[in-house]
C-alpha cells in the first residue's frame, strides 16, 4: 500500500481517465467547515505495486507519491472531476456554489520539484449553496452535471462556459450525489436528503429559448424508452432508504443497475426496470447493512460488474462481491421478482483514522483503488485478486 500525507483534510479523490499515474484530490481546511481548499494533483509510480518489499515500508512508500500541482480556492473543495475530453482540465465542486476550472500544464517537468500553487482559469457561477458533486459526461464530452444543496441539478456546456439546463424539481432537499449514466448519454441519477433515488431523462428537457434564460426540466407526457425496456416519463423517483442518501454509482456493464449508500450504513442495489414513476417506497434487488456509520461512497469496479467498494464514516473500506448479478441483465421485468442475489465481503481495509469521504477505482490498473480521508491521508493499494 502507498500513502501520502497532505496539508489539509481530504474530501474526494479521482483517478485521471487519461493517465494511470495521476490522481486529483479535493481538500479543505478545518474539515471543510471553514477556511480555504486546494485541488492537489498527485503522481505515483505504478511500478512500485509490483515490488512488495518497497511498499511494505510506509515511510519509504510516501516517496512514490509526489505532489506535482496545487490549485488554490478560497473555500472547501467537496468534489472534483477530470475532463473526458482534455487530459489537462480538472474541475471542482466548491462550498460557495461555484465550479472552478483548472488547467494542468507541463506536469512532467515538475514531478521531482516543489509543487507550485496556481489559480483557476475560469469559474462557473450558478448555484446558491454548496455543490456536492460534479460529473463529466463520457459521451457528450462538453457537458458537466452538478448537484447542489440548493436542491437543483445543472448541466453545463464547457465549450460555451455556461449553464444550459436547470432541474429544480428532482428532490425536496439538498442533493448529495448525481451522475450521468456511463451507458446512456441522457440518463441522470441523483440522491439526497429526502431519502429518494431519482432518475431523470435529459431528452425531454425543452431547448433554451431565444431570451437566453435557463430552461426548467419539462414534466411533459412524452414517454421516452431507455434501451426499449425502461419507460421514463421525465422522471422516476422512489424512496430508497430510511435516512438521507449520500452516494450512488452506476454499474459499468449493466445499464439498469445502480448502487446507493445512506446515512444508516446501508447499501442497496436497484434495477431501474423495477422502479415506477411514483414517489412510493422502492424495492431494491439487494440490501446490505454494510457499515456501522454512514456510507459516504459506493463505487462499482470498472473491471467487474459484480464487485462494489464502499467507504464510511466508520473509517473502514469494504469490497463486496455480488453473486449472480451478471444474470440480471438477461432477465425481463417480470422475472426480476424471482431473482436471488447473494453477497459476501471480498476484502476489508482499515487504513484511515478519520472519516473516509473519497473512493475511486483506477481505469487502467485492475483492482487498484484510492481512498481519501479527513485524516489528511491518501491511500493507494491493490485489492485481493479473489474475483
Amino acid at each position: 500500500m502507498l500513502q501520502k500525507k497532505l496539508s489539509k483534510c481530504c474530501q474526494s479523490c479521482k483517478f485521471s481517465p487519461f493517465d494511470t499515474n495521476l490522481i486529483a484530490v479535493g481538500t479543505s481546511k478545518n474539515f471543510g467547515f471553514t477556511g480555504p481548499g486546494e485541488l492537489v494533483i498527485l503522481h505515483y509510480d505504478s511500478n512500485t505495486f509490483f515490488n512488495r518489499s518497497l511498499i511494505s515500508n510506509n515511510n519509504y512508500s510516501q516517496s512514490f507519491i509526489k505532489e506535482i500541482k496545487s490549485f488554490f480556492i478560497n473555500d472547501t473543495i467537496l468534489d472534483c472531476a477530470w475532463s473526458e475530453k482534455e487530459d489537462s482540465i480538472i474541475i471542482g465542486a466548491i462550498g460557495n456554489g461555484t465550479i472552478p476550472i483548472y488547467k494542468l500544464e507541463n506536469y512532467t517537468e515538475n514531478i521531482s520539484s516543489t509543487p507550485n500553487i496556481q489559480y483557476p482559469i475560469h469559474i462557473l457561477q450558478g448555484h446558491k449553496q454548496e455543490i456536492s458533486t460534479v460529473d463529466w459526461n463520457i459521451y457528450q464530452k462538453n457537458l458537466v452535471l452538478s448537484a447542489s444543496w440548493d436542491m437543483s441539478l445543472k448541466i453545463w456546456d464547457m465549450e460555451q462556459l455556461k449553464c444550459i439546463t436547470t432541474l429544480e424539481n428532482a428532490h425536496n432537499g439538498p442533493i448529495y450525489a448525481a451522475a450521468f449514466s456511463p451507458l446512456h448519454p441522457n440518463i441522470i441519477s441523483s440522491v439526497g436528503l429526502d431519502w429518494k433515488l431519482n432518475i431523470s431523462d435529459a431528452r425531454v428537457i425543452k431547448p433554451r429559448s431565444s431570451f437566453n434564460k435557463e430552461t426548467q426540466f419539462s414534466r411533459s407526457n412524452v414517454t421516452e424508452t431507455f434501451n426499449n425496456k425502461i419507460q421514463i416519463n421525465s422522471q422516476i423517483s422512489c424512496t430508497a432508504h430510511e435516512q438521507k442518501v449520500l452516494c450512488l454509482d452506476w454499474n459499468k456493464y449493466n445499464p439498469f443497475i445502480i448502487c446507493t449508500g445512506a446515512a444508516d450504513g446501508s447499501i442497496k442495489l436497484w434495477d431501474l426496470r423495477k422502479l415506477k414513476q411514483t414517489n412510493e417506497r422502492g424495492q431494491p434487488i439487494l440490501s446490505i447493512q454494510a457499515h456501522k456509520l454512514a456510507v459516504s461512497k459506493t463505487k462499482f469496479n470498472p473491471f467487474s460488474e459484480c464487485i462494489i467498494s464502499s467507504c464510511s464514516y466508520d473509517m473502514t473500506i469494504k469490497i463486496w462481491k455480488i453473486t449472480n448479478l451478471s444474470d440480471i441483465i438477461e432477465l425481463t421485468s417480470q422475472d426480476l421478482n424471482s431473482s436471488k442475489l447473494q453477497y459476501f465481503i471480498n476484502n476489508f481495509h482499515i487504513h484511515h483514522t478519520e472519516f473516509i469521504l473519497g473512493l475511486d477505482w483506477n481505469l487502467f490498473e485492475k483492482d487498484l483503488i484510492c481512498s481519501a480521508s479527513w485524516d489528511k491521508t491518501i491511500c493507494l493499494w491493490k485489492t485481493m485478486n479473489e474475483h
